[in-house]
C-alpha cells in the first residue's frame, strides 16, 4: 500500500510552480515510484477539493471540476472517486502518491470537508502526510490582491485589505488551520515549510517539494518548468482594476480576450505592485503574533521568530510618477468589450428578396439569376 503525501496550499506559496513542475515530470516520477494521478485533474487537483466540499459551500470549485450544479453533485462525485481508486490500485510499481490543491487550505475550513476527503482517501494509502507552505500573513493579503485584479477585483488595495480582516479565520490564522487539519490526519504527520526561506533555493519551492518527497538528489535530472507567475506593477494593477470596473461582456470571445488583456499587462508592466504603507503593513500582521507563535513552538521550536515580513520594502512605500493616459487606456479597453461582444452574438444572416419571395416561374427558358431579380436593370458587361 502507497504513503500519501497531501499538499494543501497555501494559496500564494508557489502552488502552481509545484503542480506544474509535477505534472510535465509525471512520467519521470513514475519511473522512481511517484505518482501524481490524472484523476483529480491534470496540473490542481481541484477534484479533490470539490470532493471534499458540498456544492453549496464551494460552487465555483465544483464546476471547475466538472460539476455543473448540486443536482448532479452526487453522480459526478461518485464517478470521480472511482476513477480515482482505478488510477491509484492500477498503478501497482507506486510507492508514493502525491496529492496538491491549494483549494483545500481556503475551502476546507469545516470538519465535514475534511471528513469527505478522508472518505475519499479511505483504504487506499498506508499514511498520510500533509503538506502545507505559510507566508508572513501581510504579504500573503498582497499578493492575494494581485491576483484578484487578474481575476476581476474592483477594488484599491487599501480597500481589499480592510475586507480581508472579516474573511474565515482559517485563512490566516494559520495555528487555526494547522490545528484543524492536525485533529483529522494527526500534528505528526503535519510539515510545514516557510515560503520565504523555501523561496530562497535553486529552484525555490520545487527543491523544497523534492526535498519533502525524498528526492533532491535526482534534482538535475527532472525537466525544468518557467515562472509560474510574474510580477505586475502598481501602473499595471491600476490598468486591471480600471479594465475590471467596465461592463463587460461574458461570453467566450469575451474571455479570450480578457486573457490576453491580462498576458499583455503581465508583459508591459513588470515590477513591484502596490504595497500598503509601513505602519498600515505592521498593524495588520500584528493580529497574527499570538497564532504565529503557537505555530513556532509546535513546529519551529529552534527558531527565534517566524513569519516575520521583510519590512525595508513597506519602509519604501511611495506614490510613483506616472505618465499613463488612463483614459485612452479606458477607451481602449471599452472598443475591445465590444468587439468581444460582436463576436458573441449569434450571427444573422440577413435575407435577400431572392429569399423573400416565392419562387415565380420564369417566362423565359433560362433560369433565373440573382441579377435578373434586382428591382433595377443590370447593365452588364458588354461582349466582345
Amino acid at each position: 500500500m502507497a504513503k500519501l503525501v497531501l499538499h494543501i496550499g497555501t494559496t500564494k506559496t508557489g502552488t502552481t510552480a509545484i503542480q506544474s513542475f509535477l505534472a510535465r515530470n509525471r512520467d519521470a516520477l513514475l519511473d522512481r515510484g511517484y505518482l501524481y494521478p490524472r484523476s483529480l485533474g491534470r496540473e490542481n487537483h481541484v477534484k479533490a477539493a470539490a470532493y471534499a466540499t458540498p456544492y453549496r459551500q464551494a460552487p465555483d470549485i465544483h464546476q471547475w471540476a466538472g460539476i455543473a450544479s448540486s443536482e448532479t453533485e452526487m453522480t459526478q462525485k461518485t464517478k470521480i472517486a472511482a476513477s480515482f481508486r482505478k488510477e491509484i490500485t492500477s498503478a501497482r510499481n507506486a510507492h508514493t502518491v502525491i496529492i496538491s490543491n491549494e483549494s483545500m487550505h481556503a475551502r476546507c475550513y469545516q470538519d465535514e470537508n475534511l471528513v469527505n476527503l478522508k472518505e475519499l482517501l479511505s483504504g487506499l494509502f498506508e499514511s498520510v502526510k500533509v503538506v502545507c507552505y505559510l507566508r508572513p500573513q501581510i504579504d500573503h493579503a498582497v499578493s492575494l490582491y494581485a491576483t484578484g485584479l487578474r481575476a476581476g477585483g474592483k477594488f484599491t488595495l487599501e480597500e481589499f485589505l480592510a475586507r480581508q480582516k472579516s474573511v474565515r479565520e482559517h485563512y490566516y490564522h494559520f495555528d487555526v488551520l494547522l490545528s484543524h487539519w492536525g485533529r483529522h490526519f494527526g500534528d505528526e504527520n503535519i510539515v510545514v515549510r516557510l515560503f520565504d526561506q523555501e523561496k530562497r533555493r535553486e529552484r525555490g519551492v520545487v527543491s523544497s517539494a523534492l526535498e519533502i518527497l525524498g528526492l533532491q538528489a535526482d534534482e538535475a535530472s527532472f525537466e525544468p518548468t518557467s515562472r509560474a507567475n510574474s510580477s505586475i506593477n502598481s501602473t499595471g494593477q491600476k490598468i486591471l482594476r480600471l479594465r475590471n470596473q467596465l461592463a463587460t461582456p461574458s461570453g467566450a470571445a469575451a474571455r479570450t480576450y480578457r486573457a490576453k488583456i491580462n498576458d499583455a499587462i503581465e508583459r508591459g508592466f513588470p515590477g513591484l505592485g502596490a504595497i500598503p504603507t509601513l505602519q498600515f503593513a505592521q498593524e495588520f500582521q500584528s493580529e497574527f503574533a499570538e497564532g504565529n507563535e503557537f505555530v513556532r513552538k509546535r513546529w519551529f521550536p529552534n527558531e527565534a521568530e517566524i513569519l516575520s515580513p521583510d519590512w525595508t520594502k513597506y519602509q519604501s512605500h511611495a506614490a510613483q510618477p506616472e505618465d499613463i493616459n488612463y483614459k485612452f487606456i479606458v477607451e481602449l479597453i471599452e472598443i475591445i468589450n465590444e468587439l468581444a461582444e460582436l463576436q458573441d452574438k449569434p450571427q444573422k444572416v440577413p435575407q435577400t428578396e431572392l429569399q423573400k419571395e416565392p419562387q415565380k416561374a420564369s417566362l423565359s427558358s433560362k433560369p433565373a439569376t440573382l441579377f435578373s431579380r434586382l428591382p433595377i436593370p443590370f447593365r452588364g458587361r458588354k461582349s466582345r
